[in-house]
């Protein structure tokens, strides 16, 4: 019998009912053990976590994600940072929105010469159909200086 085994065998019996707890097992991978369901049984599964799926958008069965885009956008020598959302669009179900704060706010790039910077360099779904220009104080931040992506759909989606 394996090293270590007996253990594993023990700590799942000896798991409470219906709280997941973080285990060890004998080759040091890390599961999570359910008891719940099953009438106590133990079902064994690996916790995984969907941290971007609310942050995909979705047009027309086609996925983008804001961190491409953002990442093109981003590299325009007039922009200082950039947020891209999906909003709703009448056709397409979400389209790809792009809050730009730019580097001079007396001399901002125009909508046009955003979206023309993105030709050639992703495909065109995935170009932003809308460009808002907000300053620095407008684009919603964490604590830590990440961009509240939900806080900018919700401000912006009835617009």
């Amino acid at each position: 019998m394996r090293e270590g085994y007996r253990e594993y065998e023990e700590s799942i019996q000896a798991a409470p009912e219906s709280e997941p707890e973080v285990k060890v097992v004998p080759e040091d991978i890390w599961i999570l053990i359910y008891t719940s369901g099953t009438a106590g049984k133990p079902k064994v599964g690996v916790r995984s976590r969907e941290s971007h799926k609310d942050s995909r958008i979705i047009i027309g069965g086609e996925h983008v994600y804001p961190s491409e885009v953002e990442k093109v956008i981003g590299s325009h020598k007039s922009v200082f940072d950039v947020a891209i959302v999906g909003l709703p669009h009448e056709r397409w179900g979400e389209g790809v929105t792009a809050f730009v704060i730019p580097q001079d706010p007396d001399n901002p790039p125009t909508e046009e010469e955003i979206i023309d910077f993105c030709r050639g360099k992703m495909a065109g779904y995935k170009r932003p159909q809308a460009v808002y220009f907000i300053s620095q104080e407008e684009m919603p931040r964490t604590g830590s200086g990440k961009v509240l992506h939900r806080a900018l759909r919700e401000r912006y989606a009835c617009d």
